[in-house]
């Protein structure tokens, strides 16, 4: 991987990290037509740390309300219920619980998807159904989910772990159909993944041994990177919920799922068994052709 392809990948997945389009669908996609990579691992796991910086950056107020109560509902549990910010923090305690239980207990079975084509267009073909379905959602009636709700949209959070869904693209839809409007219900998915995510990116920092050979520069470039993508990308979804036109992006899943499964059908081989072209620890620019 060179140092364009490395910009590439990390832009990218600050964008559909934070964007409901899937993650693991467009990293599966970039490594079809940029060429299979032994160092995207480690790149990867610098990449979402910066999405979990974006993250916190963007639903900072909704936090630290959540926290506040949420410590104050320690001492008086009907805060807990009676204001905005309590409500939030047992929605996003109780949604975290249930989304990282099931990603562990999938994790063992998914892992062996990612590389699979077929599969990956298939869940990207699901996330682009799920955010159609938007458009049939009730009127906006709540704030906050209930309890039932908050597991509910944990649950749909986990079960998203399978390749070409987007973990907060299914909290979102669920949202919806619980009642909760535009960028409420957005907002809300994105501050009940901050403490999955930050789970995620301390797990992948104990099982990526080859972070530290990518080099002090490389990681800021791509911490940075990253972070800018997934601002950029929860401007963009602010802007869409605004006007109501979320359903937008399924308009980008559809032929991105349709490639994915032409090149499953074509060439069926893992993506992970395509040809090696360099290790990220080893980025250089590309040689000139001139002699």
């Amino acid at each position: 991987m060179d140092l364009s392809e490395a910009i590439v990948h990390a832009l990218l997945q600050g964008l559909t990290t934070v964007l409901p389009l899937s993650e693991t669908g467009h990293q599966v996609a970039a490594r079809i037509w940029l060429g299979s990579d032994r160092g995207l691992p480690a790149l990867s796991s610098i990449a979402q740390l910066g999405c979990l910086v974006a993250l916190v950056v963007v639903v900072r107020q909704r936090l630290a309300r959540a926290f506040t109560e949420g410590i104050r509902g320690l001492a008086r549990p009907a805060i807990l219920q009676s204001s905005e910010g309590g409500r939030d923090a047992v929605a996003m305690v109780l949604a975290s619980l249930v989304a990282a239980t099931s990603d562990i207990l999938l994790r063992p079975y998914v892992s062996e998807l990612n590389a699979t084509p077929l599969v990956v267009g298939a869940g990207l073909l699901l996330t682009a159904a799920g955010l159609a379905s938007t458009t049939l959602t009730p009127p906006p009636r709540h704030l906050t989910p209930a309890a039932a709700g908050a597991l509910l949209v944990g649950l749909a959070h986990g079960l998203a772990a399978v390749p070409g869904a987007s973990r907060i693209g299914a909290a979102f839809i669920v949202l919806r159909w619980l009642g909760v409007g535009g960028w409420r219900a957005a907002e809300a998915a994105l501050l009940m993944s901050v403490p999955v995510m930050a789970l995620q990116v301390a797990r992948l920092a104990l099982e990526t041994p080859k972070v530290g050979m990518l080099g002090g520069g490389l990681i800021t470039l791509v911490a940075l990177l990253s972070c800018a993508g997934a601002l950029l990308g929860a401007s963009l979804w602010r802007a869409l919920c605004e006007r109501n036109r979320t359903v937008w992006l399924s308009l980008w899943l559809v032929p991105l799922a349709l490639a994915v499964l032409g090149y499953g059908r074509a060439l069926p081989q893992p993506v992970e068994q395509l040809p090696v072209r360099g290790d990220v620890a080893h980025i250089a620019p590309r040689p000139s052709s001139r002699c």
